[in-house]
């Protein structure tokens, strides 16, 4: 694991916060977008390290360290499902593969583009 990289990932996120609501789903895709050849639980963890930082400078948490970890858990969940069906033929999920998966998601796949990869 390269630390540096994962700092980077977690800094997209928090760079890719506006202020303005809570976080949307296409943050999580231009993530994808920008960085189709990380492992997918790579998202996972930029996502929960993201919120773990808003958590520890916001007292009490907050809405948006809490949709953080929401996508994060969604994003898991998704890793999971393309691994069960083989997508990967036995090589670690990657973003694109997510991509590719979102294509059409009711919660992520309306940023996906059309073809899943941008």
């Amino acid at each position: 694991m390269d630390i540096a990289f994962d700092d980077k990932l977690t800094t997209f996120v928090l760079e890719g916060l506006d202020g303005r609501g809570d976080p949307q789903p296409e943050l999580v895709v231009r993530l994808a977008m920008a960085f189709p050849d990380i492992r997918a639980l790579e998202l996972t963890l930029a996502l929960a390290s993201a919120a773990e930082g808003l958590d520890a400078v916001i007292a009490g948490g907050s809405r948006e360290a809490s949709v953080l970890y929401r996508m994060a858990t969604l994003v898991a969940v998704d890793t999971l499902v393309l691994e069960v069906r083989g997508w990967a033929k036995d090589q670690p999920i990657k973003a694109r593969h997510l991509l590719m998966h979102w294509h059409g998601d009711p919660f992520f796949g309306r940023d996906a583009g059309s073809d899943g990869t941008g």
